[in-house]
């Protein structure tokens, strides 16, 4: 009986890799798996910064837990010298300086940025659209 992981893109199942939500969830029904074994994968008594048997590993070996907000493991090792924010890598949202300028919320801030993009297209369609005489045109006239 094969796993449901080998007939799947093997980097989904390094972690840090933007399949691993779908890697765990395929780990968690697959019927191969024994408890914390995992019969369809490479045998490893050690696994670094892999996921095996619905698993997630660091770099150090070490098992990640699962961010309660977006499902992905939580790869990032801890720096004591900073506290660390709420959630993981893939939840946490850059501050846009622009955006926090202009006192914004967010889903206003992003149909503004539309808005001046389609202008943008639209110019851009509309200046294409202008026939231009070409050299031998003007002489011919």
């Amino acid at each position: 009986m094969n796993g449901l992981c080998t007939t799947r893109d093997p980097e989904m199942w390094d972690t840090g890799n933007g399949g691993n939500r779908l890697a765990l969830a395929l780990c968690a029904v697959c019927p191969v798996r024994v408890g914390t074994t995992c019969a369809a994968g490479e045998p490893d008594d050690r696994p670094t910064g892999v996921i095996r048997a619905g698993v997630a590993y660091n770099e150090r070996g070490g098992v990640c837990p699962v961010c309660d907000r977006c499902g992905y493991p939580v790869d990032d090792l801890p720096d004591r010298r900073r506290p660390t924010p709420p959630g993981c890598r893939h939840c946490r949202v850059p501050q846009l300086g622009s955006w926090a300028r202009q006192f914004l919320p967010r889903n206003e801030y992003e149909a503004l940025c539309h808005r001046r993009r389609m202008a943008k297209r639209r110019a851009a369609r509309a200046a294409a659209a202008v026939p231009t005489t070409t050299t031998e045109e003007t002489r011919a006239a």
